[in-house]
């Protein structure tokens, strides 16, 4: 997470040391969620041969690598590329993460231990972004990655090769291994699947608004510092893990689907409006109140995809994974030519939509099999 939150707050810095716009500083993201897409289509078919936790590792392995690349970059078609690494880093790690919680969690506990982990990616922005704001000012963006994104990388890599359980031999890899491609059959022929990865796609996408541009809509609009736009990160993430948290008890009675749809057209709605209104303390509280919403469906909408087609479930989490890195080159593209052709408010119309679009397939097309007689 760390990556990802310093180049959330300090896009307008890295920018300036280029000499780019913000539109165009934000495309570094979408360099890393394309390379996440591929890197996660691949990852679907090695995880019919690999275990979760060889390729868990591996991957925290390449954020080190991505990290030292960007505090050494000399320019900013260099950045992009190394800072793409982290891209394909996190298509490893998160699809792993998650079929590691199916491994080892009954599925009564899956929604809850999935919500923690959930809490714990958003909270990051707790400690992340007033120390990313703080280190800044005085030793750079540059700095930021040095100090502070390096050593938790490296702390995270250490932490998981001395934690994380080795799981026996699973007998479905073994059958598995008839054929690579058999996941990625077994997934896209179920309809149920497909929407919930179109959706997550979509609400991903959406999201970019708050979390990508957010701070630098306040910092431009509304001249706020650094430090000051790193509170309101804290703050939404705050609230964000409350949503995570509301939505393990809301899944453990209504089950999966009603914890995604109303959420979603609520988070939608907050979406349209936050950057059109004229006071800084509405647009916060718009955009906080998106944040617990998206919070209780982020929750939810993991949890009843990884309940999808189970004899596959390392090559739907992995296209998961896919789904995020693609919604998230799609908002940071679609929200930076915005920016550059409209401003700031259409990012609210464009990224709007999108959220209750992933609404009306989570409703109408996926089914939670738990649900089912």
């Amino acid at each position: 997470m760390p990556p990802t939150i310093l180049t959330g707050l300090l896009l307008i810095d890295i920018g300036q040391a280029f000499g780019l716009t913000v539109g165009v500083a934000g495309q570094i993201r979408t360099a890393a969620a394309i390379t996440g897409v591929a890197t996660a289509l691949l990852l679907g078919a090695l995880s019919v041969r690999y275990k979760a936790r060889t390729l868990l590792i591996s991957g925290l392995a390449l954020l080190v690598v991505s990290v030292v690349g960007c505090v050494l970059a000399p320019s900013f078609e260099t950045l992009m590329v190394l800072f793409s690494v982290s891209g394909l880093a996190g298509a490893v790690v998160g699809p792993m993460v998650f079929t590691l919680v199916a491994d080892n969690f009954p599925p009564e506990d899956r929604a809850n231990a999935i919500g923690w982990i959930i809490a714990g990616m958003s909270g990051s922005n707790l400690i992340g972004a007033p120390i990313i704001g703080y280190m800044s000012g005085f030793v750079g963006w540059q700095g930021a990655f040095l100090w502070f994104v390096l050593p938790v990388s490296v702390v995270s890599l250490l932490f998981s090769l001395k934690y994380l359980p080795r799981a026996p031999p699973n007998p479905r890899v073994a059958e598995a291994r008839v054929s690579l491609m058999e996941g990625f059959r077994g997934v896209l022929s179920d309809t149920s699947a497909i929407a919930c990865l179109t959706g997550t796609t979509l609400m991903i996408a959406a999201y970019q608004a708050m979390v990508l541009y957010a701070p630098s809509f306040y910092r431009e609009r509304f001249l706020l510092s650094t430090r000051a736009a790193s509170l309101m990160v804290i703050g939404s993430s705050v609230l964000f893990i409350v949503g995570t948290r509301l939505s393990s008890w809301l899944v453990s009675r209504l089950g999966k689907k009603p914890p995604i749809v109303f959420p979603a057209l609520m988070a939608g709605i907050f979406i349209l409006i936050y950057p059109s209104l004229p006071s800084l303390w509405l647009s916060v509280a718009a955009r906080f109140l998106g944040g617990i919403f998206t919070g209780v469906m982020a929750t939810a909408m993991s949890a009843l995809t990884l309940e999808q087609v189970p004899r596959f479930r390392g090559t739907v989490m992995s296209l998961n994974q896919a789904a995020y890195n693609l919604g998230s080159a799609l908002g940071a593209g679609i929200g930076g030519f915005m920016i550059l052709s409209s401003g700031y408010g259409a990012i609210g119309f464009s990224h709007g939509a999108m959220m209750l679009a992933a609404m009306a397939l989570f409703h109408f097309l996926a089914v939670d099999p738990s649900k089912k007689k």
